[in-house]
């Protein structure tokens, strides 16, 4: 819920079914998208270009390099970067807290 707060709380709180993470997140009814695997960079570039209504973008790297070059590529403006580290231990104490 981090997330979706940052972005601004639009739309229902959206909700990961499975435990698997996806390599990507685009909620335009969210208003907000998320890269998880920097290998996926094009395809999250594309499918952002086809979608509205995506004020904020997360992307999980540990380059600060990349974010930089990453951010530039997609022309929105509210650009975050997200360690590994901070993914990996949410999830975690995500699922703790489900059992």
């Amino acid at each position: 819920p981090l997330l979706w707060l940052k972005a601004g709380a639009i739309g229902k709180r959206p909700e990961l079914d499975s435990a698997e993470l996806p390599n990507m997140l685009i909620l335009p009814q969210n208003s907000f998208a998320v890269l998880l695997d920097e290998d996926c960079y094009g395809k999250f570039a594309e499918a952002l270009l086809e979608t509205k209504n995506i004020g904020t973008v997360y992307f999980v790297t540990n380059s600060e390099e990349a974010f930089r070059e990453m951010s530039d590529g997609i022309g929105i403006e509210q650009t975050y970067q997200l360690y590994r580290d901070y993914i990996d231990n949410f999830v975690i104490g995500s699922r703790r807290n489900n059992l």
